[in-house]
């Protein structure tokens, strides 16, 4: 697992957090050392401006057809509203490798020096051979259940994906705090849950 914390102006931090996988001994680097580590690994800086629209048309091609124009209506919506939210994705490849990752702008009025469940590895994001999960909501309860390691604990202990998502969502709301879910399985079944807020999703399989 690689992670990066509070790291500004490039395009796609989780490429940066692949690279502290890749390329270091170390899980997580934060703030201006994830800035100048991204920097040493040859990423590009972006002015903030970029930051609100940064849709690569040559990435949306390699989409399927049906999902192209999705993506540019999302991106456009985003880049109108210039708001950031929370961006998950999980995958398997055809050798059965599963991967998450997950981006986020952070919470508004935070204080500074917080640090989100999104970056950290069994609470916003958590991989392992049996399955893949992502999450989005309010972080500090994410934090405290542990949303994506329980989850794939519980596909690991016999769950359909589905199920899992279900009950890690169940709890989140039986504590009382937002949560959303994708997840896949080795199977590449999918499994997405949430409890009540807006949080599209698409899943592409390719056989």
């Amino acid at each position: 697992a690689g992670a990066v914390i509070r790291i500004k102006n490039f395009a796609h931090p989780i490429s940066v957090a692949r690279k502290v996988l890749e390329e270091i001994p170390h899980l997580m680097l934060s703030g201006k050392g994830a800035e100048l580590f991204a920097r040493l690994m040859g990423f590009r800086e972006i002015s903030p401006n970029e930051q609100y629209a940064n849709t690569d048309d040559r990435e949306i091609e390699k989409l399927p057809e049906d999902y192209r124009e999705f993506v540019r209506k999302y991106s456009k919506l985003l880049a109108e509203q210039r708001t950031f939210s929370t961006v998950g994705a999980v995958a398997i490849d055809s050798k059965g490798h599963i991967v998450a990752g997950t981006s986020t702008g952070g919470i508004a009025h935070a204080f500074p020096g917080r640090v989100g469940d999104t970056p950290i590895i069994g609470a916003g994001t958590f991989a392992s051979r049996s399955a893949g999960a992502s999450a989005t909501g309010l972080g500090e309860g994410i934090l405290r259940v542990s949303v994506t390691r329980k989850l794939v604990e519980l596909v690991e202990g016999g769950q359909a994906v589905q199920e899992a998502c279900d009950r890690v969502v169940e709890i989140c709301s039986e504590r009382g705090f937002q949560c959303g879910v994708i997840a896949l399985d080795a199977e590449g079944n999918a499994g997405l849950s949430h409890n009540g807020f807006f949080m599209p999703t698409m899943y592409s399989r390719f056989d």
